[in-house]
């Protein structure tokens, strides 16, 4: 299960960065990788039919150049051309290997550097042997980086400055300097332009989107109050790891956390105190759930549910020890408690499972657990060790102190 949240749905990093804004097209550094690494995985599919057409269309161009270019012309742009194609092909290759998707975006960025280079080069040396130049080549590429791409904005902006920069500096040391090269530049910059307002407020809308669209997750998932896992999807991490540890033959500690008297401290202080005691409660006891696999939850009310996986079954009673010690250690005053502040009462179990018992029976054993220990006076722990642990599980992970 992925990281948990602080303390509620409002203040997931998702719906402050909606509400933050993100004019600048950029999100906070963990977001931002997220972001990136899906608008990758969407955009996929069209930068490789981008780059694939490309190429079969500049391979065609490329043929039908060879009849009207003869001589050095000829074998100048056979290479320039051949270079740029070999260009194109390896950046389509390096899309379909997992290990290098990495380095994609700057396979294609160097992709329209070499092109838009070679563009020049064919230029300028078309002028040299009086042959027709063919300039708009590289108004095509323009709109290539803008549409078929996959490029987010920020980076299509160094592809596209490598267009304008190659034509710019190759025109003029090549000696195109001209009217007509200006009005050539020209088009090409406002090109780029309206390529760039198009890209900015397409990543926008996918900005938006994306933000949308984790943040309803976080809901479907979340509990609105404390922003743990809400039961059904505590349930779904439960009977997956539940499985995972019969196969593994590993010890699971699933523990019932109930907050004393909660009832009467509504009574006293009112539900807003009440939201407030139990969204300081779940962030206490979340600290308690650290490792990927482990899992907490409000379960309903006042109680919360949590699972560890892998643990030394003799380790249960400390682990849930320190779970009520946690609530505790909150000092939330609490005048209808014999303690005078919060306290919480604690049921555990401790087993090897096996793949036919039902998740919801070791939940049901925690709770008779939890009912044991509100019978025997509250703020205290009930442990049981179901009788697959006893001398068959692997040497758990999890110490008996779950404070480090």
């Amino acid at each position: 299960m992925s990281e948990q949240p602080g303390s509620s749905i409002s203040d997931s990093p998702y719906a402050a960065q909606l509400q933050q804004g993100f004019r600048a097209l950029r999100f906070t550094r963990a977001l931002e990788r997220d972001f990136q690494v899906e608008y990758g995985e969407r955009h996929l599919g069209r930068m490789r039919m981008g780059f694939a057409v490309a190429t079969a269309l500049y391979l065609v161009f490329l043929l039908v150049r060879l009849r009207a270019e003869t001589g050095p012309m000829g074998e100048w742009g056979l290479l320039l051309r051949g270079v740029a194609i070999g260009a194109m092909l390896v950046t389509l290759a390096v899309s379909f290997w997992q290990r290098l998707r990495w380095v994609l975006p700057y396979c294609v960025i160097a992709s329209y550097a070499i092109l838009a280079i070679g563009m020049t080069a064919i230029e300028v040396l078309a002028q040299r042997y009086r042959i027709d130049r063919h300039y708009e080549t590289l108004f095509l590429v323009s709109f290539h980086v803008y549409v078929f791409s996959g490029l987010l904005l920020r980076p299509a902006l160094i592809a596209g400055g490598c267009i304008i920069l190659s034509y710019l500096v190759g025109g003029w040391l090549g000696g195109l300097a001209g009217t007509d090269w200006g009005y050539q530049l020209l088009f090409i910059g406002l090109t780029h332009l309206i390529g760039v307002a198009g890209l900015y407020a397409l990543e926008h809308v996918e900005r938006d989107g994306f933000l949308r669209r984790r943040l309803l997750g976080v809901i479907a998932t979340h509990d609105s109050l404390t922003g743990l896992y809400n039961r059904i999807a505590f349930f779904q991490h439960l009977e997956r790891s539940v499985r995972q540890a019969a196969r593994q033959r590993v010890a699971i500690g699933v523990v019932l956390l109930d907050i004393d008297h909660f009832k009467a401290f509504n009574d006293r202080y009112g539900h807003l105190e009440g939201d407030a005691c139990l969204r300081t409660v779940a962030r206490a006891i979340q600290d308690e759930f650290r490792r990927p696999l482990d899992a907490v939850a409000r379960y309903g009310g006042e109680e919360f549910v949590g699972f560890w996986y892998d643990i030394q079954p003799q380790s249960l009673r400390s682990l849930g020890d320190q779970l009520r010690a946690t609530v505790q250690a909150l000092r939330i005053t609490h005048q209808d408690s014999s303690s005078g502040r919060v306290t919480a009462s604690v049921g555990a179990i401790a087993c090897i499972p096996n793949e036919e018992e039902p998740v919801l029976a070791m939940v049901e054993r925690a709770d008779r657990a939890l009912y044991e220990a509100k019978e025997k006076g509250r703020n205290r722990v009930v442990v049981e060790i179901l009788a697959p642990a006893h001398g068959a599980a692997k040497a758990g992970r999890r110490a008996p102190s779950i404070a480090g």
